[in-house]
């Protein structure tokens, strides 16, 4: 879920999440909390008493995952400081570790897909050049990336390429024909971003910055110039998460600044 996306959910009937769960579960007493919301609910109309249990049992049910969680390095304990519910601040550090490492896992096998669909759409490759990058597309495929993403403003369907493909790493001729033709077809449409590729740590730096933009105060980074670290909560937080001690976030705070331009405009 973009962080963008996290904006809507955030306020409910005035209070913050982190205040209304404040006021529900102050010490993460999850039955505490169910058996005070049920008590109030006892004493209202059906109607009302019906609509409210749709929402404190679902609420109460994902609270319980949410403490079943491991605890986050990094992100958890400077969310907490910074005033996000326990709950919240470890449910919130997850999304980020995780947003991150999918976004790079995502950008990685796009990668792999542009390249060897280039290759493909080149005439004169030989049936076991065709053979061994249509394997590498159906691999790609099998982690779940979806191909659909690369035949947008094309009049091609993904099971057909598929097929073919899987008729090209059998050495199928007729197959392989087809897969340079829609290779050939797609190439042009394909682009990947230049530069270097975006590492986990920084995609959760960005995504972090954009939902979490008061938690490194006045300044986006700070940097120790004697020691030649950077020593802001946030920067030290992804560095945590990630184990990465050399984690510099200049390029994350160039992308969110890129990001928030775009959508000024």
């Amino acid at each position: 879920m973009p962080p963008q996306e996290l904006e809507p959910i955030v306020e409910m009937s005035g209070l913050t999440i982190g205040e209304f769960l404040g006021e529900l579960f102050p010490e993460r007493d999850i039955v505490a909390g169910l058996e005070r919301g049920l008590t109030v609910v006892e004493t209202l109309t059906d109607q009302i008493q019906a609509v409210l249990e749709r929402v404190i049992i679902p609420v109460c049910e994902m609270l319980e995952r949410l403490k079943k969680l491991p605890p986050a390095p990094g992100y958890e304990p400077v969310l907490i400081e910074r005033g996000h519910h326990p709950l919240m601040a470890r449910g919130l550090s997850h999304w980020i570790i995780r947003s991150g490492k999918d976004e790079a896992h995502k950008a990685k096998m796009q990668g792999i897909v542009v390249d060897a669909i280039r290759f493909l759409a080149k005439p004169g490759r030989q049936k076991r050049s065709i053979s061994r990058r249509a394997a590498a597309l159906l691999e790609v495929w099998n982690t779940n990336f979806d191909l659909g993403n690369v035949f947008d403003g094309v009049d091609l369907r993904v099971l057909e390429f598929a097929e073919a493909l899987k008729g090209a790493v059998r050495g199928d001729l007729a197959s392989c024909q087809r897969v340079t033709e829609i290779a050939a077809a797609l190439a042009p449409e394909l682009s990947v971003r230049r530069g270097r590729r975006a590492s986990a740590a920084s995609l959760a730096h960005e995504f972090s910055l954009a939902c979490v933009a008061n938690m490194a105060g006045p300044k986006a980074y700070t940097y120790n110039s004697v020691s030649g670290d950077f020593t802001d909560p946030l920067t030290r937080a992804t560095q945590l998460a990630f184990g990465d001690p050399g984690f510099d976030p200049r390029p994350a705070l160039r992308r969110q600044k890129k990001r928030q331009r775009r959508e000024s405009n």
